[in-house]
């Protein structure tokens, strides 16, 4: 499948997109030319400002509704504002698939996995005994 990674906020978080991107390629995936041709899309959120956050918000509620016309594409959220709002980012976006915090960017693949194989609001925090939200 095809990939593309959003990527808002700081220099860890381009840092973390370019290993998730690694990951996935390890996998058997390839970086889409753009979003429009992408059947997985991961947004890389930031909390430390607001603007960042709006705008990964902004692009989750676009993705997660173009999924009515391409349902079988996969959209993820991972990063520190995935992490605060978990189980809040399922409530609002019904269509979301997954959501990885920042102590679990290594399981996005994971996460992607699960999601193409039809599990629901995958959470993965990378915290022991983690439960979803």
């Amino acid at each position: 499948m095809l990939f593309h990674i959003h990527t808002y906020g700081c220099q860890m978080n381009v840092r973390d997109s370019e290993a998730v991107a690694a990951l996935l390629e390890a996998r058997g995936h390839a970086r889409a030319p753009d979003e429009d041709a992408a059947d997985i899309v991961v947004v890389n959120t930031c909390s430390v400002r607001a603007k960042a956050e709006d705008k990964a918000l902004g692009k989750v509620g676009i993705l997660c509704a173009s999924k009515r016309l391409r349902p079988r594409r996969i959209v993820g959220v991972m990063g520190c504002m995935a992490q605060r709002l978990a189980g809040d980012l399922f409530r609002t976006y019904p269509a979301l698939d997954f959501v990885v915090g920042t102590r679990a960017t290594a399981l996005v693949p994971e996460a992607v996995d699960r999601a193409a194989r039809g599990e629901r609001h995958v959470f993965l925090s990378g915290e022991a005994g983690e439960t979803r939200p």
